[in-house]
């Protein structure tokens, strides 16, 4: 199948729609002809078979993208396309007839660039049997260089009933093969909603709810948060071409620098990325760690796999774990595919920024530090939308704040304040994951926060520990709401201690942070002297943390300095010792020192404490095949 789904790249290309505003005459530009001329012959090479003819329409530097959804035949830069094109020079492949319609062409006002869509049927020969693909939707863009034009982008779609079955399933789960995609339901990895005449908002169908964001404006479509890879952001691309008939982007923006809402960046080569100056950082501190957590995610659909062995295959847990697995399934093919890169914004701003899009305006402004490092807030004034990213995360339904260790409350109360207290109306507020709030839930969260956060302090200064001031710290009567929608007062009450441990150790400093400072300055033997101070009390105002401490030893063990991430792993395994997680890793840091028999130990420990961690049962197996010595694991 790779076979026939590269040979048929060709006729099916891929990547920018048309421009919004199309010139008036466009027959009558001179270079019409020829622009036409090299859009078709794109396609109609393939019944010659004339490289040399086909490599001369498309622009030969890294720039080139050509791309088709359904294959693997994506390719960036002329070199990468060049060495695609060898597998179109198989004698059992020929292009018979071609047939454009519909092409419409516009031109920019400097007359260099051109943009084109047109409906494509085209027949081929593979092996002797004949083959079409009709009714394909293409789009693509051209450069005048030189005096010649040339292809810089192309992209092609198939209407979404004439995708062919092995396609649905292959890329869109376990659908029968013969069965076709239902018109009531044309987006199958998506929940579209329409917000305003202008916003829609794109769901995945996961059991996270990623949302993805699209702007229709005067100068093009908007995409915020284009999820976790090439491949995640080339099916944002698709939904979105069936639903609006265009996918041409002028902006894509990240509301924050985590891998799952912002590595699909590169999926929109056309557009200009923004996010906050954070963002583009954290993507490239995080890109280091592509491998370790595709490997994480394999485990996950090993382990999804386990659990839907032992369930009822008609039963609604079955159901949701299937679309765990095939969410697990996307996450590795998109971070495995060749070529991948995790591009970072290009248009980064510190505080705040504004961008004119014709007939609307978007503001950006940084958040601070709460889910991660570069939350942003995306404030629409003319369709009185907020958007938040994953700055609350919805979770029972209570925001969680603590992704970070260091959290800027004060800072989100300034910046909310403004927009939920001034003259600007607010209608939605769209969350990163799941829900689209009314204004007035955003408003008692943000009372809920600003009252704790004040009764914290008040209480810190009184010199009470934390668990003093969780007695008198009462539900207030902000969460009510959360009552009303069923919540057990159980769920309420470890929902309100999660959001007052965050923010009281913003009066603390975390023993981790210091630790790793003592290691960064003096070496292993200073950070566990000064972890051994801390432990002892002889700071009040640390607390400990197994999930920072665990972060340290990677962070570590990610520099090299495989001894002291062991230091800081075994301190954490003395700390929380019936934690199988804290055992993995330091399973995993000896390990990388070589040291296989304390790593199988390690590893037994932790698959002890939680039979179902697949990846320790993988690594001893894998440490026990190297150790002759060592039984093997049954």
């Amino acid at each position: 199948m790779r076979r026939l789904s590269v040979l048929l790249a060709v006729f099916v290309s891929l990547s920018a729609s048309p421009a919004q505003a199309a010139e008036p005459d466009r027959q009558r530009h001179p270079d019409y002809e020829e622009v036409r001329r090299v859009i078709e012959y794109a396609i109609g090479w393939a019944v010659e078979k004339d490289f040399d003819k086909m490599f001369a329409v498309w622009a030969h530097d890294e720039h080139l993208y050509h791309h088709w959804l359904t294959s693997e035949s994506t390719t960036r830069g002329f070199a990468e396309f060049r060495e695609h094109a060898k597998v179109w020079k198989d004698p059992k492949f020929k292009g018979t007839t071609y047939e454009f319609r519909d092409l419409e062409i516009t031109f920019s006002g400097s007359g260099d660039v051109a943009w084109y869509s047109c409906r494509l049927d085209d027949c081929y020969e593979y092996d002797g049997k004949p083959g079409c693909v009709k009714n394909v939707l293409q789009t693509g863009t051209l450069e005048k260089r030189d005096g010649h034009w040339v292809h810089v982008l192309m992209h092609g779609s198939f209407p979404v009933d004439e995708i062919p079955p092995e396609y649905i399933k292959r890329y869109y789960g376990d659908a029968p093969a013969a069965a076709p995609v239902a018109e009531a339901d044309p987006h199958p990895l998506f929940r579209v909603r329409r917000l305003t005449d202008r916003i829609r908002v794109f769901t995945e169908l996961t059991p996270w709810e990623s949302n993805h964001v699209v702007i229709e404006t005067a100068k093009g479509l908007v995409l915020v948060d284009p999820g976790h890879s090439s491949l995640m952001g080339r099916l944002i691309r698709e939904a979105v071409a069936r639903e609006l008939g265009r996918d041409r982007f002028a902006y894509v923006i990240d509301t924050h620098g985590h891998w799952g809402h912002a590595w699909g960046n590169g999926a929109f080569p056309e557009a200009t990325v923004a996010g906050h100056e954070r963002t583009a950082e954290t993507m490239r501190a995080d890109a280091a760690n592509l491998e370790r957590r595709a490997e994480f995610f394999r485990g996950q659909i090993e382990r999804t796999g386990t659990r839907l062995a032992e369930l009822d295959p008609a039963s609604e847990e079955a159901a949701a774990a299937r679309l765990e697995r095939e969410h697990y399934e996307r996450i590795v093919r998109g971070l495995g595919e060749a070529g991948f890169e995790v591009q970072p914004p290009g248009l980064t701003f510190s505080d705040r920024l504004r961008m004119d899009l014709g007939d609307l305006a978007l503001e950006m402004r940084f958040l601070g530090t709460g889910h991660s490092d570069s939350d942003i807030a995306i404030l629409i004034p003319e369709e009185k939308v907020l958007l938040l990213g994953c700055f609350f995360l919805e979770q029972g339904p209570l925001p969680i704040f603590g992704a970070q260790p260091v959290l800027e409350p004060d800072r989100w109360l300034e910046v909310l304040g403004p927009i939920l207290d001034g003259d600007v109306e607010i209608e939605h507020v769209v969350l990163g994951q799941h829900s689209v709030w009314p204004r007035e839930r955003l408003v008692a969260v943000r009372d809920y926060i600003a009252r704790l956060w004040t009764e914290i302090k008040a209480l810190d200064a009184e010199g009470v520990d934390f668990e003093q001031a969780m007695a008198r710290l009462p539900i207030p009567p902000e969460l009510d709401f959360i009552r009303r929608a069923g919540a057990s007062e159980e769920d309420l009450a470890r929902y309100h201690r999660t959001e007052a441990t965050a923010l009281w150790r913003q009066l603390k400093e975390s023993a981790a942070a210091m630790v790793g400072r003592a290691m960064d300055e003096k070496g292993a033997e200073a950070g566990v002297a000064r972890y051994r101070e801390l432990s002892d009390g002889d700071d009040a105002d640390a607390y400990f943390d197994e999930n920072e401490f665990n972060l340290l030893g990677y962070r570590l063990l990610g520099q090299g300095r495989v001894d002291e991430a062991i230091a800081v792993l075994r301190l954490n395994v003395e700390r929380y010792p019936d934690s199988w997680n804290v055992h993995d890793s330091l399973g995993e840091a000896y390990a990388t020192r070589g040291d296989t028999e304390r790593a199988i130990e390690s590893y037994r420990r932790s698959v002890e404490l939680n039979p179902g961690n697949t990846n320790g049962i993988e690594a001893i197996r894998r440490l026990t095949a190297r150790s002759p010595e060592e039984p093997a694991v049954k």
